[in-house]
């Protein structure tokens, strides 16, 4: 005869937890020049879509800024949440007369004041390089813009950009005094079920979301349990059976 493993569930509310934020990525921004223009706003500089030095595909940005000057280019303000992670990269090289680049990343309030500012350094190179970050937005953001700042000394100083991308790391998701999902920004209103379709009382569900949990229905039980992945983000599951 075989054996059968009963799981506690008290095991399954301490394993079984997942962040309906590691699901779910979405592309806010991305600009890569291959159109022949580019969105970026400037400030004491010049810039030129090129097809001379790229990054990927046949055009990217060349930011010029007069010796002695400090220039910069930003990119288009593009919507977040309060604790939205991001994460964002841009390829970039430049010529020997930029002394120094930095990278600046703006966040706004919906009425458009900044909120905070958060300032790196980057190592100027004549070769092509990508800078990666992931960033958590402050309370109360409801924008953010990357600034890509450069200080040119003893000639004419170049600075390349390509393969600028932002993404929403994991959609910040709320509900209503029902614990229904709420859904108002209408980019991405076609992206989830409605709200009724998500209530757990439908008929033998196979998952829902309740809040911001990801829930899994243990019909032996009789309960919903929460769904939990590890690092990598693959579900974690506990298999049980008999052995003969």
């Amino acid at each position: 005869m075989g054996l059968v493993e009963t799981i506690d569930p008290a095991y399954l509310r301490d394993m079984l937890d997942v962040p309906i934020s590691t699901l779910y990525r979405l592309r806010a921004y991305e600009q890569t020049f291959e159109e022949g223009t580019s969105d970026l706003t400037t400030d004491n500089c010049t810039q030129t879509v090129q097809s001379t030095e790229v990054y990927g595909g046949s055009y990217a940005l060349d930011v010029s800024i007069a010796n002695g000057n400090t220039g910069s280019v930003t990119t288009p303000a593009r919507p977040v949440s309060p604790y939205q992670r991001v994460t964002f990269a841009f390829a970039h090289k430049e010529n020997s007369y930029i002394s120094d680049v930095k990278l600046i990343v703006i966040w706004r309030r919906s009425a458009g004041g900044v909120i905070d500012t958060e300032e790196y350094t980057l190592t100027p190179t004549t070769s092509w390089q990508v800078d990666a970050r992931t960033l958590t937005a402050p309370n109360k953001a409801s924008t953010m813009e990357l600034k890509i700042q450069g200080t040119a000394s003893g000639g004419t100083g170049h600075i390349y950009l390509d393969e600028i991308t932002m993404d929403l790391v994991g959609q910040i998701f709320r509900v209503d005094g029902q614990g229904n999902l709420k859904v108002t920004d209408t980019d991405f209103s076609d992206k989830f079920p409605d709200a009724s379709s998500l209530a757990d009382n439908l008929s033998n569900p196979s998952t829902t979301i309740i809040g911001s949990a990801l829930l899994g229905w243990d019909s032996s039980a009789s309960v919903w349990e929460r769904l939990q992945t590890d690092g990598s983000g693959v579900l974690k599951v506990r298999v049980v059976g008999c052995i003969h």
